[in-house]
Order: C-alpha cells, then structure tokens, then sequence
C-alpha cells in the first residue's frame, strides 16, 4: 500500500495531469474560423496554406459562395505564422497573419490585394497590411529617386538623390522599429 507521502505525490501527479489534459483540450476546442469574403470571386474553391522556407502548404480549402463569403474552420489551433489565401481561379494569393487570435474576419479585393484588403478581429492583419501599405509608398518613392539618380547629369544632383534615398531607408528601418515596440505581443 502506498504511505502518506506516496498518496499526496500521487493525487498531486494526477492533478497535474488532469489540468494539462483539460488545457489542451481547452485549446483545441478553440480551434480556428476564418471568415473571407473576396470580392469578384464567387463560386470558386479558395484555400488556406502555409509558407515553410520556400514552399507553400496547403491546410484547408473552402468554396466561396455566389457573393464572394466562405469560412475556413478547424477543430485545432493552427501553428502561429504567415499564412496565404490561394484563389487558382486567379492563379494568385496574398499573405495573412494567423497569431494567437484565431477568429476573425478578413476581406479583399482581386483588383487590389493590399491597398483593399480588410480585417476584423485580427490585430495582426491590420497592422501587417498597413506596414505593406506603407512600404509601397515608399518603395514608389525610392524608384522615383533611383530614375532621378540614373537621369541626372552632375554628381551634384546624384548626391542629393542618394541622400534623399538614405533618408527613405532610415525612415522605413524606424518606422519598422515603431510598429514592433507599440505592438510588442503580436506575432
């Protein structure tokens, strides 16, 4: 028979046991839902994957109905990572975030991936689509002052164009250092 000691060690290990059984069923349960609705696209297989180094992975597939809406769902939490949104009805995809935050809505536009993209419920995307945002314009910037410096004809003028260039990469490496230290806890 067990001594005193042996019982209290014993309840303690079942215990324990028992709660990290019932937390990950908690998590499971949870488990994912992602509602999309893309615009343009109605009646046509969309799917959810994820990126690993170079390649691409397929985790769900869903159809979109009449209206462009259709909603990924999964018993089990999906790995925190970037993830894409493959529509091969347009052989093309864009990036999401999936983070701790596994319920949430999205939406977009095959015009316009980035500049109409839309999200609820998921801090992440938001903040991911509007540094995308950002970099385009700034990018748009920086190819204007690379044409500038290939048209210019005094070192002078190429001087000032790289150094407007500079600025843009030290403003960009900033804004990224922002965007990490006023969300500290988003994936």
């Amino acid at each position: 028979m067990l001594n005193g000691m042996n019982n209290k060690t014993f309840l303690f290990a079942v215990t324990l046991v028992f709660m990290w059984v019932a937390s990950q069923l908690h998590v499971q349960a949870q488990g994912y839902n992602i509602k999309i609705k893309i615009d343009h696209l109605g009646n046509t297989d969309v799917m959810l994957g994820h990126h690993f180094a170079n390649l691409k992975y397929l985790d769900d597939t869903i159809r979109l109905n009449a209206k462009g809406m259709g909603e990924f769902s999964g018993k089990n939490k999906l790995p925190e990572g970037m993830y894409f949104i493959y529509l091969p009805a347009k052989s093309s995809y864009f990036d999401i975030l999936i983070g701790d935050q596994q319920n949430f809505s999205i939406g977009d536009d095959t015009t316009d991936f980035v500049n109409r993209f839309s999200s609820s419920g998921s801090l992440e995307n938001q903040e991911f689509y509007a540094y995308q945002k950002y970099l385009m314009d700034k990018s748009k910037q920086a190819k204007d002052l690379q044409d500038k410096i290939k048209a210019a004809t005094s070192e002078d003028q190429k001087k000032t164009y790289r150094d407007q260039l500079s600025a843009i990469d030290k403003e960009v490496k900033a804004h990224i250092g922002e965007v990490i230290k006023k969300n500290p806890n988003l994936f």
